[in-house]
């Protein structure tokens, strides 16, 4: 049995702050920075050869043979660091030779992670000698963690959000064997003895409510999707609508539904919690349970016992993705979709018809895409041209919940075109 003082980094994935990340590079890089010197790789850097010791992080000895490039070393540090925040590999574990020119990098979706958003990405550059050398990442990291430990700042609320835990655990992504209670406490002693202060950034709390009645468009958003034969996206927004009853018999009827599309979307996770605008558990929001049907059937499946969760609005094997998040009275929650070109289509649908709320699509020029109209069930309709937003561009979503007393959640519902 392990001493509690040592865990493999990889059980730790999805749990860790940015801060802690930082640590994670500056340990990693540090250690590799004297075989790099040598010549030589270590070709097996991935989160179930570290170990958490003590107050470190530490690489385990396993060099590569010939052919493998320091290089090769500097992806697998930065895939690492991706799947130790999001607690997903990144590119679904299909490593660095899966990586093509054209290939999007996926961004850390956290206002604080804009310095390592940039880092992770040259260290994912598809051109070998682009990528930063294990001194520099270890020279950015080590400034990073200095300049995070000199600032107090009040560590993270947990995220969301539910009234009988549709969203615990599912914001950030346990491994797919759910830890013990005193397995996760062991986590939770560790993860507090590593990060003495965890980065936090709130999101403004100024309340932007639109009269959305004066660009309001007339018609139902369900016809307009069966005239644009979008019929899983009807589907999906029906199955949404029945949960709203929360009763056992539109429960399972909305189950049946999504189960029988459960190859043809994934849940959307980049909407991941950005600070303060999602509400605490304890505020026992009334959701949909969306997150917590998908997750049920997606577990047991071949995606879930692969460890390949394709838990991505942006996987390009979908075109459809879903998801559930719940913002508090009176803020903004703000959301950066990447891998979306082509038309898309986005539906926001207000647990409660009659909430006061407003959305807003932004483009990565600033240019607002405006709702194409919002029916009487209260589900907003985004629809963006045939060429809109072009490959690699950013997306992003804004849901306001106008309402200044009461917690609201939203489905979040996408149809992601990629040109087609």
């Amino acid at each position: 049995m392990n001493n509690i003082s040592e865990i493999s980094a990889f059980t730790l994935k999805g749990l860790c702050p940015i801060s802690l990340c930082w640590r994670f590079l500056r340990d990693v890089s540090a250690q590799l920075e004297p075989i790099h010197k040598s010549g030589r790789a270590h070709g097996n850097v991935s989160l179930r050869h570290i170990v958490v010791r003590e107050d470190k992080f530490l690489l385990v000895s396993h060099e590569a043979g010939g052919g493998v490039m320091p290089e090769s070393d500097i992806w697998q540090l930065a895939a690492s660091a991706f799947e130790l925040l999001l607690g997903v590999p990144l590119f679904n574990g299909a490593g660095e030779s899966s990586q093509k020119k054209d290939t999007p990098i996926p961004v850390i979706p956290y206002p604080e992670a804009e310095d390592l958003n940039e880092l992770l990405h040259r260290c994912l550059n598809c051109r070998k000698s682009d990528r930063p050398s294990v001194s520099e990442i270890k020279k950015e990291a080590d400034g990073m963690v200095k300049t995070i430990e000199g600032k107090k700042r009040m560590p993270r609320q947990n995220p969301i959000v539910k009234e009988t835990q549709s969203f615990s655990k599912i914001d950030r992504q346990w491994p797919e064997r759910m830890q013990s209670g005193v397995a996760r406490g062991t986590l939770v002693v560790l993860l507090i003895a590593l990060s003495t202060s965890a980065l936090f950034s709130q999101v403004s709390s100024k309340t932007i409510v639109e009269n959305v009645s004066e660009r309001l468009v007339v018609g139902n958003v369900s016809e307009r999707l069966v005239v644009d034969d979008e019929e899983v996206m009807l589907k999906l927004l029906n199955a949404t609508l029945m949960l709203r009853h929360s009763d056992e018999n539109h429960w399972n009827q909305a189950k049946d539904e999504l189960e029988k599309r459960i190859t043809q979307f994934t849940l959307m996770n980049e909407l991941q919690d950005h600070a303060n605008d999602c509400p605490l558990v304890s505020s026992r929001v009334k959701t949909f349970g969306v997150n917590r049907i998908v997750t049920e059937l997606k577990k047991g499946s071949r995606v879930q016992n692969t460890g390949r969760e394709l838990l991505n609005g942006a996987d390009s094997r979908f075109h459809y993705s879903i998801y559930e998040k719940a913002v508090r009275c009176g803020r903004t929650a703000t959301y950066k979709l990447s891998g979306r070109y082509g038309r898309q289509v986005f539906l926001i649908v207000p647990f409660d018809p009659a909430q006061v709320f407003s959305a807003e699509l932004v483009k990565e020029d600033g240019t607002v895409i405006p709702f194409t109209g919002k029916d009487e069930n209260g589900v907003l309709y985004f629809r963006t041209d045939a060429n809109e937003p072009r490959e690699g561009e950013m997306l992003t979503l804004k849901i306001t919940n106008g309402d200044n007393k009461a917690d609201a959640a939203f489905v979040v519902i996408n149809h992601n075109y990629r040109n087609r």
